[in-house]
């Protein structure tokens, strides 16, 4: 039982240091998946088992990335003031993903760097929303029954 909590302690500390770089994590997985060959080929029905590879990777830091952010976000210790914060970022990162996507789209040059973190970005951008409304809600309760 030891063993257990000494890894619920360990799973929140690298939560936490996750969170001091969430909210540029897209832009630094775009960067560096913009320098990784097998990530820089067009969009398309992925033909090689380096691109699956690639794609797999890059979904289990996405993976740990919206966890570390719905683990903040629904945290009780969370202020009101940083969830706005988080969730103010979560949709300017989506905006602005979205604006630079639609026009590698239009010029043709969507590449596979791009895609999973900019769809990771939507996602947070959704549940971060959702989460910080349900936990600012659910403060009130928390406090009255202390």
């Amino acid at each position: 039982m030891a063993s257990f909590e000494g890894f619920k302690k360990g799973c929140r500390k690298t939560f936490r240091v996750i969170g001091i770089v969430r909210p540029v994590f897209p832009l630094a997985m775009m960067g560096v998946g913009a320098l990784i060959p097998v990530l820089q080929v067009p969009v398309a029905m992925p033909d090689n088992n380096g691109l699956w590879l690639a794609l797999a990777i890059s979904t289990g830091f996405i993976l740990v990335w919206l966890a570390a952010e719905t683990y903040t976000v629904v945290d009780r210790k969370t202020s009101v003031g940083h969830l706005q914060w988080d969730d103010f970022v979560s949709l300017v990162m989506a905006v602005a993903l979205t604006e630079w996507h639609g026009r590698l789209v239009a010029s043709g040059s969507l590449e596979w760097w791009f895609v999973l973190p900019w769809l990771a970005a939507l996602l947070d951008a959704v549940l971060s929303g959702a989460f910080a409304i349900n936990n600012a809600a659910q403060k009130p309760i928390v406090q009255q029954q202390s």
